[in-house]
């Protein structure tokens, strides 16, 4: 195949992956925004498009400065914007990815580089749900490719060097070894890494939103195949080990990558979103490996086909069945019909419980308070709630949070119970205290009444 039509066949793989989890989405009558994560910054800019700037959401109760995703997205219709946004992110970053990875690489290398990234589930993971970190690897690649050139470009990347840290702290700190692993010139990499860790400082005193933690099973945290959520393709990992292990000459970018998997490796345990820019080096090396396997030497030359034939349909078969699971994943239609339920029933000041999985669809589609939060578990209070079967302790740990409202579903009652006359499942059957004003596609809507009083 000539090296156009590998370059067309790229492209079109890029789009085509970035287009097919909503296409599918759409095909299944889904038409909710993909990703849990994306739901904390849809609601901040939704927010901006209605109260302007602020610094402090009453819902979310949390301090907040205005984030440069939040106001490009408010700039949209939300619906459009977080779909449209994230796409021309994902293909600006493909492209200066291709030609990052091409000014370090043979034409060959390049392409398979390129191919493993585009396909790997973390970057379809990044550019089809609506979250910041799209924009955090679109400026950290940016930075990375316009570093290795003289002025004008190496101003822009130190201009982006700095905006970097306001835009994704995950991001600004990844960047800092992989300027190192890039780097073209000693002088220009060293100013960056100043830039960088100056506005890392300054970043530090501005307030922050929590870091989302991940579940800690092993495979979770790194195999998307293993049905980790931020993950890699189980055939891409395995060529990254082979590319590893096949540049035994190139001690330095051995050294480079072994440090940076070291801070990756510790930055997962603190953030999942970690493996979006831990994905870079993965298709790094798989690129390596599988421009290996491709120029060695092989005594039967049925056995290479064979084994190139069955790594790319692994690489594919990971990419299409991450692509239709983040499709069909939570939230759908019948989620949000029930959030707008509670805005219509409810006032603004109540609060509504649930797991905190769900926590975020709350604070978007019905505009109130969750608890627990996403992103801390108000534990002891929580697990009282939940196991307690007196009436009186549960309404008044109820009534302590302002709780009006309790929004479960399957999934919901499977993590907190394992019967159906466990704790507070036991109490819901007393209607004076608990109303059902909501039964529909599994998912049940009790209005808390206390003391007698009606419900809205």
């Amino acid at each position: 195949m000539k090296q156009n039509h590998k370059l067309i066949f790229l492209w079109i793989v890029l789009v085509a992956f970035l287009i097919l989890p909503h296409l599918l989405r759409i095909k299944s009558g889904n038409y909710t925004i993909m990703g849990d994560l994306s739901y904390q910054d849809l609601y901040f800019a939704k927010n901006i498009q209605q109260k302007g700037f602020f610094l402090y959401d009453e819902i979310q109760q949390t301090s907040y400065f205005p984030h440069p995703f939040h106001i490009l997205l408010s700039l949209f219709n939300l619906e459009i914007g977080a779909r449209l946004l994230p796409f021309l992110l994902g293909m600006l970053t493909g492209v200066l990815f291709f030609f990052l990875m091409k000014e370090h690489n043979e034409q060959q290398a390049s392409l398979l580089i390129s191919f493993i990234f585009f396909i790997s589930p973390a970057f379809i993971y990044t550019f089809v749900t609506s979250t910041k970190e799209s924009l955090g690897l679109f400026i950290l690649i940016a930075t990375l490719y316009l570093a290795r050139f003289p002025n004008p470009y190496f101003y822009f990347s130190f201009l982006l060097g700095l905006l970097l840290p306001f835009v994704s702290l995950i991001a600004a700190i990844a960047s800092i070894p992989f300027l190192f692993f890039f780097k073209k010139t000693a002088k220009e990499s060293n100013l960056i890494y100043f830039i960088i860790a100056a506005s890392i400082l300054v970043y530090l005193f501005i307030p922050q939103q929590p870091f989302y933690l991940p579940d800690y099973d092993i495979f979770n945290l790194f195999l998307s195949d293993f049905a980790g959520t931020i993950g890699f393709a189980l055939f891409g990992f395995v060529l990254a080990v082979i590319g590893f292990f096949s540049l035994p000459s190139k001690r330095n970018i051995a050294i480079s990558a072994a440090c940076l998997l070291i801070i990756f490796l510790l930055g997962v345990f603190v953030s999942h979103e970690f493996n979006i820019y831990m994905n870079i080096l993965v298709a790094f090396f798989a690129g390596y490996g599988f421009n290996y396997l491709l120029e060695r030497e092989w005594r039967l030359s049925f056995v290479r086909d064979i084994s190139i034939f069955l790594l790319i349909c692994g690489l594919l078969f990971s990419a299409f069945s991450f692509s239709n699971r983040i499709s069909s994943s939570l939230p759908n239609e019948a989620v949000r019909e029930s959030m707008l339920k509670i805005n219509e029933k409810s006032l603004q000041t109540e609060v509504v419980f649930s797991h905190s999985s769900r926590a975020l669809w709350i604070n978007y589609f019905a505009e109130r308070r969750a608890y627990p939060s996403f992103f801390s578990v108000e534990g002891n209070t929580t697990a009282e709630i939940v196991k307690s079967r007196n009436l009186e302790l549960t309404k008044s740990l109820l009534e302590k949070e302002n709780i009006y409202f309790i929004w479960l579903d399957n999934e919901v009652k499977e993590n907190y119970w394992e019967r159906n006359d466990e704790g507070l499942l036991f109490l819901l059957r007393n209607h004076e205290t608990f109303k059902n004003i909501y039964t529909e596609n599994n998912i049940k809507i009790v209005r808390v009444s206390y003391d007698g009083s009606k419900t809205n």
